[in-house]
């Protein structure tokens, strides 16, 4: 970027400062960091007052900047300022209110740190500061703190330790929080004495904000001190007693964001009590999701607990849907573990656990995943168990029918008994077979040469008797009775058209599709026509002609004879459940 000291100037007297340091600062990070460096040196000259100018910036200003993309070439040159720490707070918290909920709005207290500690007077000036207006002013306790630790770590430390019991909760909750965020030296005292800080706190305090302090203080005392690990326990044991939204909303970002490095005893605590979080508190859903996302890799068993826990406590309102990092995690591991989860799932029975067996596949596009019962995760070879199995794949998966005709084979495999495989056998023909006369005798024909000699004998028989049923079906003939007239089939063709039309705006409302692309009604001809601008010679003509775009979809034909019978059915496979003997 050529450097415009002029263009910036005039640009402050006009109040346009921040209007015209974003569009100056397009053109890759380099760009912006020269913008930032300039704006500095104009405020440090007194030429500008960089200040004043981002003290008035607004997140909604009508065609205005972009409040994120200005408020980082502030956050820049904060550092390098030289300016009054009490102004600079005022901004600060201007710029971090303005932001409202979004997960940036704090990241501006970082360079604010950064700003304090190049000037050994600067951290005890904020101090003051918050002595002064303790109610206006707490926010800045933590930031103060770190910023005279890199100063000196005693005296500061000193400091934070005597505004946990200040009158004003604020202040002691961000003096706890301060404590546990210092970035202590390997073998210091320091650690311990925050510990009693913490133990004191969580013995004379009970309100929900202090508690969600000292669980995250604690966590990070633990993550940091292995000796500190039996008492961080206690503490945050009594603290999750104690607190309630806030501190589970604590709890969750401990696990979400630190699972790898939490000692093992700690995350247990914490996963005992994630099951307590509200389905519609959606930020701590999100920790939890990225959480047991990560407890995949490290130890997939207790991911499969902590998950099957969370659903079932949560019941009628939770959903694996609420968990998209984690469906993705159980894909991206392969069959063996979605293998696993759909036995032990289906075996469990429960509906919400079922449920996210279907909600994981249907998040799967293209061709249907082949599927297996995992024999380790069966609890007996006993044939009612098969037959249940076979019962919840179809319940369950009944519209991805080659899902859960895999399903059935690999059951075939591994049931001994004989009445069990006949059984298995009528339930691959109907309602498998029958209601799907396409993609599963394709995938059968394919899979015979694959099997061992007595599946295949079986699949062999179930197909013969296919054959037989589709020749039968065919030797009847047309039944004129039974087709609707040209005038009801035409009634249905334009109601049904309608539904979709309606279902397709609905759909397209708000999708990026609809944000991207601008919209053509074309009344007749076989191609499209457009003008693109190429350099300096003008536009020239595009023809795009048309194609053919078709999507087909097998759906069952029992649904057309016997809607309800094929519903009760359903729902009576989806209802069944081990009854223990």
């Amino acid at each position: 970027m050529d450097r415009k000291p002029e263009k910036l100037l005039a640009a402050h007297k006009e109040g346009r400062l921040i209007e015209v340091a974003y569009e100056m600062s397009h053109g890759g990070r380099e760009n912006r960091l020269s913008v930032s460096d300039l704006l500095a040196e104009l405020h440090n000259k007194g030429d500008i007052d960089l200040i004043d100018a981002f003290s008035g910036l607004q997140k909604n200003t009508p065609n205005g900047p972009d409040f994120f993309s200005s408020r980082h070439l502030f956050e820049k040159a904060l550092p390098t300022l030289t300016a009054s720490v009490v102004e600079v707070m005022v901004c600060i918290q201007h710029l971090a209110t303005e932001a409202g909920n979004d997960l940036a709005a704090n990241t501006v207290f970082e360079p604010f740190i950064d700003f304090l500690a190049t000037d050994p007077t600067r951290p005890s000036q904020a101090l003051d500061a918050i002595h002064e207006a303790p109610d206006k002013w707490a926010s800045f306790v933590f930031p103060a703190i770190l910023a005279g630790t890199r100063i000196s770590l005693e005296e500061y430390f000193w400091h934070a330790v005597k505004l946990v019991d200040h009158a004003s909760a604020d202040i002691g909750r961000n003096a706890i929080y301060a404590l546990g965020r210092i970035p202590y030296p390997e073998g210091s005292p320091y650690p311990k004495r925050v510990m009693e800080q913490v133990v004191h706190a969580v013995k004379k305090k009970s309100d929900d904000a202090d508690m969600a302090v000292v669980i995250k203080t604690t966590s990070s005392l633990a993550r940091i001190n292995a000796t500190l690990e039996e008492k961080s326990h206690e503490v945050i044991s009594i603290a999750l007693e104690k607190g309630s939204d806030l501190a589970l909303y604590a709890a969750t970002e401990e696990f979400g964001f630190h699972t790898n490095d939490l000692p093992g005893q700690l995350l247990n605590i914490f996963i005992s009590h994630i099951p307590r979080i509200k389905s519609e508190n959606k930020g701590a859903i999100d920790n939890i999701d990225f959480g047991i996302s990560a407890l995949f890799k490290k130890d997939t068993n207790l991911a499969i607990e902590c998950l099957e826990n969370i659903l079932l406590s949560n019941r009628d309102t939770s959903s694996l849907k609420m968990f998209d990092s984690v469906i993705h995690e159980i894909l991206s591991m392969g069959l063996s573990t979605l293998n696993h989860l759909l036995t032990r799932w289906f075996i469990k029975g429960d509906r919400v656990l079922c449920t996210a067996i279907r909600e994981i596949l249907e998040s799967v596009h293209g061709n249907q995943m082949k599927l297996e019962i995992d024999p380790k995760a069966l609890p007996n070879n006993d044939p009612i168990t098969f037959i249940l199995l076979a019962h919840k794949a179809i319940g369950y998966l009944f519209f991805k029918p080659v899902t859960a005709s895999s399903i059935i084979v690999s059951l075939l495999r591994v049931a001994k008994d004989d009445a069990a495989m006949k059984d298995l056998e009528e339930l691959l023909l109907d309602p498998i077979l029958m209601n799907y006369p396409g993609s599963v005798p394709d995938f059968l024909e394919c899979q015979v040469s694959k099997e061992p000699e007595n599946v295949s004998a079986f699949i062999k028989s179930v197909m013969a008797r296919f054959d037989k049923y589709m020749e039968n079906i065919r030797g009847i003939g047309e039944i004129p009775e039974l087709l609707p007239a040209l005038k009801q089939r035409e009634a249905y063709t334009r109601n049904f058209n309608r539904q979709m039309s309606a279902s397709y705006k609905q759909a397209m409302k708000g999708s990026i599709v609809e944000m991207i692309a601008t919209k053509s009604v074309i009344l007749y001809g076989r191609s499209s026509i457009n003008y693109v601008q190429q350099g300096t010679s003008g536009p020239s003509r595009m023809e795009i002609p048309m194609q053919a775009h078709s999507v087909e979809m097998e759906f069952p034909r029992r649904h057309n004879l016997d809607p309800f019978g094929l519903e009760y059915m359903l729902r009576l496979f989806r209802a069944e459940r081990l009854v223990a003997r």
